[in-house]
């Protein structure tokens, strides 16, 4: 190994953060131009309003996943010359990303994973088994029913690129189920804001087709 001169070397805010970390383990990736692309006219809310990816820049604050202001602390070059996939809704909205855009997606099989392990579902089954297992020791059945179990949570699903995806679309025997569900954004975490009429009024005004 070739011996490196760091006599006026100065780490940048993201490494000091790194060093400072306590965790076991820390993971970083994203090389330089390894950024996951959108198309430029993809629509962004931010907390000022509505802007496209092109015209989001460091500094920033767009929404996370969870609904909270996230503020944006890098961006990569515009790419060219990837390959770019549109991606349909079952809303009917859709966006350009390109193969290795990541997304957290639930498939088939997760998501009936997540029905066993729903409080309906263990609710049912302890219903359906009231009436069992008495027999000869209905001191045993008593201790099952009172029986403090700890339950699996539920299936968070995993991430999985565009490519990965396409590739993975439909499921089950015939390939006619669409595989990949993604979770919904929760609602924001906006400010309070004095407004002109109150949110649920307006949407019981528009529900209603007329303003009159």
């Amino acid at each position: 190994m070739t011996d490196v001169d760091l006599t006026d070397y100065e780490p940048n805010p993201k490494q000091i953060l790194a060093h400072n970390c306590k965790a076991p383990f820390l993971l970083y990736g994203g090389a330089v131009g390894g950024g996951k692309a959108l198309a430029l006219d993809t629509p962004i809310l931010t907390i000022n309003g509505w802007s496209t990816m092109g015209q989001i820049k460091v500094g920033d604050s767009v929404f996370g996943i969870g609904g909270e202001p996230v503020e944006v602390i890098g961006t990569t070059d515009v790419m060219l010359n990837h390959k770019c996939y549109r991606v349909l809704f079952d809303d009917g909205e859709w966006v350009v990303a390109d193969a290795e855009h990541l997304w957290r997606t639930q498939t088939v099989i997760e998501r009936e994973i997540n029905v066993r392990r729903s409080v309906g579902y263990r609710e049912a089954r302890k219903k359906a088994r009231l009436s069992t297992g008495l027999g000869k020791r209905p001191d045993l059945a008593k201790l099952n029913r009172e029986r403090k179990y700890k339950y699996l949570s539920a299936n968070a699903g995993g991430v999985r690129t565009t490519e990965q995806i396409a590739g993975s679309l439909l499921a089950g025997p015939k390939h006619d189920t669409i595989n990949h569900a993604i979770p919904l954004a929760s609602t924001l975490d906006l400010p309070a804001a004095n407004l002109l009429i109150d949110p649920y009024v307006l949407g019981v005004w528009l529900g209603d087709g007329t303003s009159v």
